[in-house]
């Protein structure tokens, strides 16, 4: 097949493929937006608030979720983790402030030319910034991650007063940003956390002493804006909370009772139907023979798996929902396919809709979390990146 040929049947596919074909996201934009609004009334008015969409947005599509903070009045940045997303971010048409938050793993002169700030941590790198802004007589705009006690991005408080003084005189580089990220916010004992926020402090005092201004200093994230209101500094970052995710049911319960009311889950994953059939008592279902059926059971088989994100260690104990119905998961989950017993739901027929993950008993990222020992984060940032995610 020449290369004419393979673009014309390329295109073919395309025009002709239902992004509801197999197996697709839906994200509520209204509930994006309710949640955003619910944190803005939390830190106020006059606080910056910077959406966290690395990850493909947490799952809920990197691009979708730019959309709809572009769209908000309410969101004032995205955070992503790679310089790639960041740019991914920019071409789907978000023209508010960008920061990322990680790994510069393209040309950083893509940064300086589409306006997006870096995080820096190091001198060396700094100035190659710096060099780069002087070639394109334009100033890089770097946030300088302070290491209070994660132990992962950033440099030592003891250390960062040094690195900030020698870089405020680099005429290419605009110091925007100064921040940290807590360790164990959702924790019940905070000693740990406001030894972080004092390590903070206590260098942003010693800033101050040396009349140097950066003007957005962040530390929140989505717990640490519900709990610690003394952080709000002049940005606050969620992640989790954007999406409708809390990381536990405590912090759940304290952002109702300081208003935050009723966060939104955003994100339902759903499937089609591919095959229906009835199996003997006694038949084995999938891999390794781990369930047997005990009786006529209709089963029905959907076209995703773990390849899809959906965690293999649902097997034999996840459920999804059709017809508004729980159908227990049977069998291993495969690589492309999940088995469930539709027995006791009327009137399936082929291409009905599955429910795999959304706002519904079993299926929520909650209790996912808690059927595959992990966190509700997972549950969403899993699900395969080339799954179409659908603004609804």
């Amino acid at each position: 097949m020449n290369l004419i040929q393979t673009n014309q049947t390329s295109n073919l596919i395309n025009s002709q493929l239902d992004p509801k074909s197999r197996t697709w996201v839906e994200i509520s934009k209204s509930a994006i937006l309710h949640n955003i609004k619910q944190f803005k009334l939390v830190i106020g008015p006059n606080i910056q608030l910077a959406i966290v969409a690395k990850s493909n947005a947490y799952g809920h599509g990197l691009e979708q979720i730019a959309q709809i903070a572009q769209e908000s009045e309410d969101a004032n940045w995205v955070c992503i983790f790679s310089l790639y997303e960041g740019i991914v971010a920019r071409n789907s048409g978000f023209k508010k402030n960008i920061l990322v938050l990680g790994h510069v793993d393209l040309d950083p002169e893509l940064a300086i030319i589409n306006s997006i700030d870096l995080t820096v941590y190091d001198f060396e790198f700094i100035q190659k910034l710096n060099d780069l802004g002087k070639k394109l007589n334009i100033p890089a705009f770097i946030h300088i991650k302070i290491d209070t006690g994660l132990s992962r991005l950033g440099i030592f408080p003891e250390e960062a007063l040094e690195l900030i003084k020698k870089t405020h005189n680099l005429p290419f580089i605009k110091i925007r940003g100064i921040f940290s990220h807590f360790a164990e916010s959702d924790a019940k004992d905070q000693n740990f956390t406001h030894k972080q926020v004092t390590k903070f402090t206590c260098l942003l005092n010693e800033l101050k002493k040396l009349k140097i201004h950066i003007p957005f200093i962040h530390c929140s994230n989505t717990t640490g804006i519900v709990r610690f209101s003394s952080c709000h500094f002049t940005m606050s970052r969620t992640g989790g909370g954007t999406y409708g995710l809390y990381k536990s049911n405590e912090i759940n319960e304290l952002g109702q009772k300081k208003h935050l009311i009723n966060l939104k889950l955003a994100l339902t994953w759903k499937a089609k139907i591919m095959q229906i059939k009835e199996l003997p008592a006694g038949s084995y279902v999938s891999y390794a023979r781990t369930f047997v059926t005990y009786r006529k059971t209709k089963i029905a088989l959907i076209p995703i798996g773990y390849w899809d994100g959906y965690n293999r260690q649902l097997s034999n104990k996840g459920s999804v929902y059709i017809k508004g119905i729980p159908a227990p998961v049977i069998g291993r989950v495969c690589m492309n396919v999940i088995i469930v017993d539709i027995t006791e739901i009327q009137n399936v027929t082929l291409n009905d809709e599955a429910i795999l993950v959304g706002n519904l008993p079993g299926i929520n990222p909650d209790d996912i979390a808690q059927l595959t020992g992990s966190i509700n984060y997972e549950a969403t940032t899993r699900i395969n990146p080339t799954i179409p995610r659908i603004i609804i």
